[in-house]
């Protein structure tokens, strides 16, 4: 099978285009930065699996620009990624452990976890760094100054709104650590 891309230019358009086997999810607080002009790009694509075809899937939206924004990447949690979130080399974990985010209605909260990093590692030898030692972390302020990355499992606070479990990876330039776990708490689920 040949992956297959198209855009939306609405979330309801993406989770139309997602398919009916989850819920993708946007982004209600925004930092400020908007998606004028730029598409939500979905890419789907099937594979030989064990037994059944498995399914793939990536879908992409980006806010603002290079200096100050963040994209958005998710796909439904049982899925394979399509096309998998790469990371800058001079990742690391902010702090040593998991945050949590309270999502969803303020009626139906939900507490997900949630792991954060920088690209804070910055090694003499930049043309072909070794990886951070084990115990290497950054700082909360690396996010804003050196780019951020959150990854977590969202998932619908009630049966009523499944299936809606995905995986989200929200990419950040310029946007603060408070900002970036205020963008991922205010994701809203939408479905297809």
């Amino acid at each position: 099978a040949q992956a297959d891309t198209q855009t939306a230019r609405t979330w309801a358009g993406a989770a139309t285009l997602a398919g009916e086997d989850g819920s993708l999810w946007k982004p209600t607080y925004r930092a400020g930065e908007s998606r004028v002009g730029q598409p939500i790009e979905v890419t789907t694509d099937t594979f030989p699996g064990d037994g059944e075809p498995q399914q793939a899937m990536t879908v992409t939206a980006t806010y603002g620009d290079d200096d100050r924004g963040f994209t958005i990447t998710q796909k439904f949690a049982d899925y394979e990624w399509a096309a998998e979130p790469t990371f800058d080399r001079s990742i690391a974990p902010v702090g040593t452990a998991d945050v949590t985010i309270d999502n969803g209605d303020p009626d139906t909260p939900i507490t997900l976890s949630a792991q954060i990093s920088a690209n804070c590692y910055l090694p003499k030898n930049s043309e072909n760094p070794p990886p951070p030692p084990e115990d290497f972390t950054c700082s909360k302020s690396d996010v804003k100054r050196f780019g951020g990355v959150l990854e977590m499992t969202v998932e619908p606070p009630s049966t009523m709104t499944a299936p809606g479990t995905s995986t989200v990876v929200i990419e950040s330039q310029g946007i603060s650590y408070a900002k970036l776990l205020r963008i991922a708490s205010g994701l809203q689920q939408v479905m297809g």
